[in-house]
């Protein structure tokens, strides 16, 4: 049953409308002022439908449709007027008032009751359009929070140590939306060779994301049987021309009738003992060439098809050849494409800006480029996918006086049990990316997840968000040596405890003694069990444990 609340001063038209009203089915609750209708709509808030006289004491008609039509109240009202007066100027007041409908009292039975039928209508109409609303504003969240998410998995794909071999590594990523279709990584091949490439998925969005996560995927292929940077050749494993790999990403990602992206892309090899550079563009901006000793930059790149397009397509590499301590860097065109007005950011401005950031420290520079574009254009939104690569080559010489052949991985975490589990899984992917044993890495996974917690736990007696620094640093020598520290700024473990735990034996809890299911240093015990060094050192109220493992 339908209801409206009724509200008018006199009793004589309280009786005769709801007497009226009544017998077309609908349930009426009558009040005899405002104050009265607004007690009523606080009570029933299944009423939505308010026929209400114009002149009232206290509360005036206009004055409660007013109230009931403000933002203050909590739903939606079908607000009616009544009067005696029909008059324009009462109409005007009632409307501007936010009433829906102006009835006068004289109005017959039946056209009072087919104006309350449209408004049932009109209200019924308004009531769906809520509902769906709502609906979709719940399937907006969940879609925003699937692309948090995935925007989440997709920055986790992003490279994390600076250094490999002789080559040192900085970059600067930003999609225009939570997801995009750009995407730039490095990978060990070999003792001598380390690939690196940005790519350009058309189009933005879920289906973009998608298709870089793909191609990333494929380019950071480790198994040997399954990857396109490398060639079987005379028994033996061979670095592939960027060229060829361009060429079997090209077969690999064709357009199909559900998908017409296409990328672009440039894909590079650097041997690492002698500065010798193949690369291959296709479709993409050409890369920087910074020759350092020269002061020179120089844009290099060939003018290959975009990939995806059309099947067959030979695609035609170059090689460069170059000095220590000169500098490449790879863009995607977002860059190029910032607008001022009408005007392009364009190379020459890039150049430029390149140019200007040799001042900045090297990590800060690819950072200090793109806030140079940010300010050009006047907004720090770029309306395109941004991804910029720099990458160094040391020279062989300056790499073997100093780091023979050891990568870093680094990163700070914010203390939780969950955050534990996420930087071990971290771990894992810079070890597989530097080809060390699986069990090495599941030891050393382990060891991340206990040491964490530790931190967590006892460090910090629980207090979530505190720093903990994570490092691993991988030496290569005949042996394959982890170096992994753990370090945390709370409360420190003493030597003579630290040492006792790491002495004893694990027990398994004796079901009938509760004390010994109490913490009790379990975890360090298995660290110390498991791996050929572990240590703790407290300085200046920084605890750090450290975890050698050799395989």
């Amino acid at each position: 049953m339908k209801s409206i609340l009724l509200v008018d001063d006199s009793k004589t038209v309280l009786l005769y409308m709801t007497s009226a009203l009544q017998k077309q089915g609908y349930e009426v609750i009558a009040v005899e002022d405002g104050e009265s209708a607004l007690e009523v709509l606080t009570h029933r808030t299944d009423l939505q439908f308010v026929l209400s006289d114009l002149m009232m004491p206290g509360i005036s008609g206009i004055e409660l449709c007013r109230a009931l039509k403000s933002s203050a109240f909590s739903r939606y009202i079908f607000f009616v007027l009544l009067s005696s007066r029909n008059d324009q100027e009462s109409i005007i007041k009632g409307m501007d008032a936010g009433a829906d409908d102006f009835v006068d009292k004289k109005t017959s039975v039946a056209e009072l009751q087919a104006r309350i039928r449209a408004g049932f209508r009109t209200l019924e109409l308004h009531n769906t359009l809520t509902t769906k609303n709502q609906e979709l504003n719940l399937a907006y969240q969940t879609i925003q929070q699937d692309l948090d998410s995935a925007g989440e998995l997709m920055e986790q794909l992003l490279p994390v140590e600076e250094e490999i071999h002789t080559a040192q590594f900085s970059f600067t990523y930003v999609p225009c939306t939570k997801i995009g279709g750009d995407m730039l990584g490095y990978v060990e091949l070999d003792d001598s060779h380390v690939a690196f490439y940005v790519f350009d998925v058309s189009g933005h969005g879920i289906s973009s994301a998608l298709m870089a996560f793909s191609i990333q995927q494929t380019l950071s292929q480790r198994n040997k049987l399954e990857s396109i940077t490398l060639d079987w050749s005379d028994n033996e494993y061979r670095i592939s021309k960027p060229a060829a790999v361009i060429e079997r990403l090209n077969r690999r990602y064709q357009q199909t009738q559900n998908s017409k992206l296409y990328f672009t892309i440039e894909y590079a090899v650097l041997n690492t003992e002698t500065g010798e550079l193949n690369y291959c563009t296709a479709g993409h901006p050409k890369f920087v060439w910074q020759q350092t000793e020269q002061n020179r930059l120089e844009l290099v790149g060939d003018n290959n098809f975009i990939v995806g397009a059309l099947e067959p397509m030979m695609y035609q590499g170059g090689s460069i050849q170059l000095k220590p301590n000169d500098a490449l860097w790879f863009f995607s065109d977002g860059l190029l494409e910032a607008k001022q007005g009408e005007e392009f950011y364009g190379i020459d401005r890039l150049l430029s800006n390149i140019e200007e950031s040799k001042a900045m420290p090297e990590k800060a520079q690819t950072n200090a480029v793109l806030e140079q574009v940010q300010n050009w254009q006047g907004k720090p939104e770029i309306d395109d996918d941004v991804s910029l690569l720099k990458v160094q080559w040391l020279g062989c010489a300056q790499s073997q006086a100093v780091k023979p052949t050891s990568s870093l991985f680094q990163k700070s975490y914010q203390a939780s049990l969950e955050v534990s589990r996420q930087a071990s899984l971290e771990l894992v992917g810079f070890l597989q990316q530097h080809s060390v044993s699986s069990h090495v890495a599941q030891t050393l996974e382990l060891c991340v997840v206990e040491l964490m917690n530790n931190a967590f736990i006892h460090a910090y007696q629980e207090q979530a968000g505190k720093t903990i620094e994570l490092e691993c640093k991988v030496i290569q020598e005949e042996k394959t040596k982890v170096e992994l520290r753990v370090a945390d700024y709370g409360n420190g473990i003493d030597e003579d405890t630290f040492k006792d735990h790491i002495s004893k034996q694990i027990e398994a809890p004796n079901l009938f003694d509760e004390d010994s299911w109490l913490p009790s240093g379990r975890g360090l015990i298995l660290i110390a069990q498991m791996t050929d060094g572990f240590s703790v050192c407290s300085q200046a109220g920084r605890n750090e444990f450290t975890v050698i493992k050799s395989s």
